[in-house]
Formats: structure tokens, C-alpha cells, sequence
């Protein structure tokens, strides 16, 4: 992120970050290592604020003005089109990608937040959620 111009940088409560993660990767990811790397992540891209624009996971995933203006705002640019949000998982499917298209249940994905939220504590990574959330 140091070296780049222009860099949007989405971030997510950590918890279901982690959570859809450790899904995405049939539950064989190490949840310390995925906490850690959240840590460092988004450290630094508070410490560059100035410089990236950062995107609430939960906004820009079902308002694509929201990341519209985001953009605009911080980097004074006007994107050169505008897609819906349905144009974007469709075009993920035509090239392939299905993988990386929303597919965990919400039933699995409540019981794996459960898990984790009875076995680390995420104190430490939710205020980093919360600093993240004011710039």
C-alpha cells in the first residue's frame, strides 16, 4: 500500500472476516494467523489513511454509491462507469470465479462466529474495526 497511488482498501468486522475465511477455507486456516494478518492489514492502512481509501465491506457490498462517492471524495476522480453490484457477481461468474462469490450458509456461518467468539478474543481487532469505521 506504501508504494501505491489510488488503492481502495475494503475492510470487514473481523469477525465475520475470519469467520467467512475459515469457511472459504474448509476450516483448515489458522484463526491466530487470520487475526494477526487483520492486525497488521488494516494497522496500516490507518497509518495511511491519507493515502487509500477505505470501504466498509457492509456498505459498498449492497450500495455501489456508497463506493462511488468514497472514491470520489478521497481521490477526486470520476470512475469511468458505474456497475451494479448484480453486474459484478456476474461477471466473477462468467470469468470462473465462483469461489470467490458469497455461498456460506447463514446457519454455518453463525455457528463457525460462535466458535470463534467462544474461543479468542477479539477485543483488540474490534476497536481496530471501530478506528477503521471513523476515518
Amino acid at each position: 500500500m506504501k508504494e501505491q497511488e489510488n488503492v481502495v482498501v475494503p475492510f470487514r468486522n473481523p469477525i465475520d472476516c475470519i469467520a467467512s475465511f475459515y469457511i472459504f477455507s474448509n476450516k483448515t486456516t489458522d484463526i491466530k494467523g487470520m487475526a494477526n494478518f487483520y492486525k497488521r492489514m488494516y494497522s496500516n492502512a490507518i497509518e495511511l489513511s491519507d493515502k487509500v481509501v477505505l470501504v466498509d465491506f457492509e456498505k459498498f457490498t449492497f450500495d455501489t454509491n456508497y463506493f462511488y462517492e468514497r472514491v470520489k471524495n478521497k481521490l477526486n476522480i470520476e470512475p469511468v462507469s458505474m456497475v451494479s453490484t448484480s453486474d459484478v457477481k456476474l461477471a466473477m461468474a462468467n470469468e470462473g470465479k465462483y469461489n470467490h462469490l458469497p455461498r456460506e450458509n447463514q446457519t454455518e456461518k453463525e455457528e463457525v462466529k460462535t466458535y470463534l467468539l467462544d474461543n479468542w478474543d477479539f477485543t483488540e481487532l474490534l476497536e481496530l474495526y471501530n478506528k477503521l469505521k471513523e476515518c
